[in-house]
């Protein structure tokens, strides 16, 4: 790493004539959400795995909206297209059994299940893709499963990234790694019991500080950050149908991070415990379901910047009810209790959720939600969110109340629109800015270090516009969504890095059986950051990208990836300069 870094702030200053050409190409564009099909009168089944769930095409950047929360090279980044629900397993079910165990009270009005544009086959039993990009970034995903009997199977699942970096002036490289691994076996007709466990192992570097080499302390080229982590789980459930049953879970996670930063390093670890049991019943009434739950989470966690441990925790007691009116109006009601303890204070919460859905039409839904409810996020899912976070971390609940209102219309098939507005009210909510460094600077600016995590109250209010189109049935769909949010601090200032307006699109296209085709367009608003007290702005940016696949055979693929087409010199978090356009290309590899 060199010791000077400019951390110049991405600019999007373009002629106005370009500015409207791109936004219209967003607008024009659609993402191709794909889940798996499930039935949600197969609930407490054992549904199919598509292994088209589970491909990441985005370059770990954020997708939009909600920046702050999505993970940013995170430890475990999730996927931007594919995302698999964690109950899902395949089926050990033959298709008597399921249609016997469906209660006429799961017959009255099911959701029709998820489309799946670019999917692969559904018999596939392994998956696996391997490439390499410009910066010397190979990338490898893997999934497969292996069914011992109708009754039993074991699945898995890896992905690694990497890079040498991309910064000329700075040691910018990375590497994120995931192994996962889950087996399930029915121990009867009613009763199935899994088990599950994982690994992880990641660094990334963190970026340089202006000015750090005339300061009275030692930061060392190159500071690092590395991260491991263990988990294992296991769940438990008796079901004599879809609805009538219960289910429990276990669950242990292990998680180390060190920031080797010379004077300003430390290190963080921490141990979260789970645990949670859930009853279900039918209720006297046709479509009429009630239940009972159980669940606590705590942990214990230690920073290098404190001398003792801090433990929390999260205990919550409650019930939930719900209610089909005339085939027209789903209600659902959810109340409980939740005691909260952190190294700050102790609280009781009420938790609730109360939701209502009312077909106008069959293809008209009003969507209507009230909650409350109190969450902790975990020195892991903080260093996801911001991979330059410093190890003083402390930890607090956040007791978040929010207001949701929907519409949506389906106008033509496999074709629709929906409107939503929301408003949110949080209590000690976590936010990040950048930390002063611990040197002694009379009469001038204390000079800025990486990031820490703050708490204060805060208020969003959100709107919401969003369009699927097929172009052409089963080939071409293009999907738009346009939002504006204004996030605000107690104090009357925005909060820190998340933008004021956004669009995502993208088009996804399947003309051949052999050929898919997708491109994505995301735009984010200039964001405030906190600096010493003062205001400062990020510019916006928009990133362009798209994969091309061709099958050759039916277990042999090919594909080529392009990401941040227009090369912008954007910054997530400001100090670091993200990737410049890249290029990757590789094989992908299918078994039945």
């Amino acid at each position: 790493m060199q010791t000077e870094h400019h951390g110049k702030v991405a600019s999007m200053n373009r002629a106005g004539f370009q500015q409207i050409f791109l936004l219209s190409i967003l607008l024009l564009m659609g993402t191709a959400t794909a889940g798996a099909q499930q039935d949600q009168a197969q609930s407490s089944l054992l549904p199919e795995i598509d292994p088209q769930d589970i491909e990441i095409r985005s370059e770990f950047t954020a997708r939009f909206p909600g920046l702050r929360r999505q993970p940013i090279l995170g430890f475990t980044p999730e996927p931007s297209i594919y995302q698999v629900d964690p109950d899902r397993m395949p089926f050990m079910e033959s298709q008597e059994e399921v249609v016997a165990n469906l209660p006429i009270t799961d017959l009255s009005r099911p959701d029709p299940p998820p489309y799946q544009p670019l999917s692969y086959e559904p018999e596939i039993n392994a998956y696996g893709r391997l490439g390499v990009g410009s910066f010397v970034s190979p990338e490898a995903e893997f999934w497969g499963i292996n069914r011992f009997s109708k009754n039993s199977y074991i699945s898995g699942r890896l992905d690694y990234h990497s890079t040498n970096g991309h910064l000329d002036t700075e040691n910018s490289s990375f590497r994120f790694f995931d192994l996962d691994a889950e087996y399930a076996t029915k121990l009867g007709r009613q009763t199935t019991v899994s088990i599950n466990a994982g690994a992880e192992n990641s660094f990334n570097r963190m970026f340089w500080l202006d000015g750090a080499e005339t300061l009275p302390i030692q930061i060392p080229a190159g500071p690092r950050k590395t991260y491991s982590g263990v988990n294992i789980g296991a769940d438990l459930s008796r079901h004599t149908n879809s609805i009538e049953g219960w289910d429990g879970s276990l669950a242990f996670r292990r998680f180390d991070m060190e920031m080797d930063a010379g004077d300003i390093g430390g290190d963080a670890a921490e141990s979260i415990f789970g645990a949670s049991f859930r009853n279900e019943w039918a209720g006297g009434r046709l479509q009429e379901t009630i239940a009972l739950r159980l669940s606590g989470r705590g942990g214990s966690y230690e920073l290098s910047s404190q001398a003792d441990s801090q433990n929390w925790l999260t205990v919550q007691a409650g019930g939930e009810y719900q209610r089909l009116l005339d085939y027209s109006t789903q209600l659902s009601a959810d109340l409980g209790v939740v005691y909260t303890s952190n190294a700050f204070e102790d609280k009781v919460y009420p938790g609730f959720t109360f939701s209502a859905k009312h077909w106008i039409q069959d293809n008209l839904t009003v969507n209507g939600q009230l909650s409350g409810t109190p969450k902790l996020q975990s020195i892991e899912q903080l260093n996801n969110l911001n991979r330059f976070l410093n190890h003083q971390s402390p930890l607090r609940h956040t007791y978040t109340v929010e207001a949701a209102g929907q519409m949506n219309l389906e106008y033509y098939r496999g074709s629709s629109i929906y409107a939503k507005v929301s408003f949110m009210q949080a209590q000690n909510y976590a936010y990040f800015d950048r930390a002063p460094l611990p040197v002694n600077t009379t009469g001038s600016a204390v000079p800025e270090g990486y990031y820490q995590v703050n708490y204060m109250d805060a208020n969003k209010i959100k709107g919401e516009l969003g369009a699927t189109h097929q172009l052409v049935p089963e080939k071409l769909w293009i999907d738009a969504a346009f939002y504006v949010q204004n996030p605000k601090l107690d104090d009357g200032n925005d909060i820190p890095f998340e933008e004021t307006w956004g669009v995502n699109s993208g088009f996804s296209a399947k003309l051949f059986s052999k050929l898919r085709i997708e491109a994505w367009a995301d735009y984010v608003s200039e964001r405030n950051t906190l600096s010493s007290g003062s205001t400062e702005k990020i510019d916006g940016f928009l990133l362009l990208g798209g994969r091309v696949e061709i099958d050759i055979t039916d277990r042999i693929g090919v594909y080529a990836k392009m990401l941040n087409l227009l090369s912008q010199e954007y910054q997530v978090w400001q100090g670091y300069e993200e990737r410049p356009f890249q290029a990757y290309g590789g094989v992908t590899v299918k078994l039945n």
